[in-house]
C-alpha cells in the first residue's frame, strides 16, 4: 500500500491538523504510517458526530518497512503514483557517453603524444651524441693512421739510407751510378765539375776514373768536398746544380710518398669516369 507523505496544503509544510471535540473522551487513537513535522490540535467547540480517538505515538525510528501495513476499506482501490516522465532519454545518455568517451580518447591521445615527443627528443640528443662520438672516433683514427704512415715512411728511408751506405762504402759502383744519373739529365755542351766524397775521389782516381768517357766531349772536372756525402754527388754546371746524394734523392722520394698518402683515394664514380 502507498503512503503519500503528510503535507498540508495551507501551510505548505510538512504537517498534520487534527481537529478535536472539545467534549470528546480523553483518549483517542491515530496511527501515523509517516510521522509529519509536527503535529497540531485545534478545538472544535461544536458538536460533531466523531468516533473517540486515542492518540499513540509512533515516532520510535521504526523502519518503514518494518511497520504494519494498513489494510484498504473493501471495495476502495490503490491510488498508484503518478509517473514521472525521465529525466533524459536514450538517446541523450548514449550522446553523453560518446562524448564523455570521445573527450577521454582525445585527451589521452594528447598525453600520449607528449610523452613519445618528450621521447623522440631524447633519442634524437642521443643520436647526436653517438654522431659526434663516431666523428671524434674517426677524425682520431684518421690522424693515427697519419702518424703511423709518416712513422713508417721515415723508418723506411732511414733503412734505405743506412743500405745505401753501407753499399757506398763497400764499392765505387754506387757513386759512379750517380754521376752517370746526374749527367744523363743535363744535356749541356758548357763545363760540368762533378763535387765528390774525398773517400769516393780517391777510389776514382784508383779506378781510373771511369765517369770520363770517350764519347763525351763536355770537360769534367772532379773535386773532393767533405761536404758531400760519400756515395753521391753534387753536379754543378752553368745552368745550376744538381744533388745526387743518397740522402737528397731519398728525401725527395720520401716527400712523393707521403703526397700520395695525402691524397684522398678516388671515389668509385671517379674511377669509373676515369676508365
Amino acid at each position: 500500500m502507498h503512503r503519500p507523505a503528510w503535507h498540508n496544503p495551507c501551510t505548505g509544510s510538512n504537517e498534520a491538523i487534527l481537529r478535536i471535540q472539545c467534549a470528546m473522551p480523553t483518549q483517542a487513537k491515530i496511527i501515523l504510517f509517516e510521522p509529519p513535522a509536527r503535529i497540531r490540535i485545534l478545538r472544535d467547540y461544536h458538536a460533531r458526530d466523531v468516533e473517540p480517538l486515542a492518540l499513540e505515538d509512533f515516532s520510535d525510528d521504526t523502519p518503514l518497512e518494518d511497520r504494519p501495513e494498513e489494510s484498504l476499506p473493501e471495495g476502495s482501490e490503490s491510488v498508484a503514483p503518478p509517473q514521472q516522465e525521465p529525466l533524459f532519454t536514450i538517446e541523450q545518455v548514449q550522446q553523453e557517453v560518446q562524448t564523455a568517451y570521445d573527450r577521454g580518447f582525445a585527451e589521452g591521445q594528447e598525453v600520449a603524444t607528449a610523452v613519445l615527443e618528450t621521447e623522440l627528443r631524447a633519442l634524437t640528443e642521443r643520436v647526436r651524441s653517438l654522431d659526434s662520438a663516431i666523428l671524434e672516433l674517426q677524425r682520431q683514427y684518421a690522424q693515427a693512421i697519419e702518424r703511423t704512415e709518416h712513422v713508417a715512411l721515415d723508418l723506411a728511408a732511414t733503412i734505405a739510407r743506412a743500405i745505401l751506405r753501407i753499399e757506398a762504402e763497400r764499392s765505387i759502383e754506387c757513386v759512379v751510378a750517380q754521376a752517370h744519373a746526374a749527367l744523363a739529365q743535363y744535356h749541356g755542351k758548357d763545363a760540368v765539375t762533378i763535387r765528390l766524397h774525398p773517400a769516393d775521389y780517391n777510389a776514382l782516381e784508383k779506378a781510373g776514373n771511369p765517369l770520363v768517357s770517350a764519347h763525351d766531349s763536355r770537360p769534367i772536372t772532379f773535386v773532393a768536398d767533405p761536404a758531400v756525402e760519400q756515395g753521391g754527388c753534387i753536379l754543378e754546371t752553368a745552368l745550376g746544380t744538381f744533388d745526387a746524394q743518397l740522402a737528397t734523392q731519398l728525401e725527395r722520394a720520401r716527400s712523393i710518398i707521403a703526397e700520395h698518402l695525402r691524397t684522398p683515394p678516388p671515389s668509385p664514380d671517379e674511377q669509373s669516369n676515369a676508365v
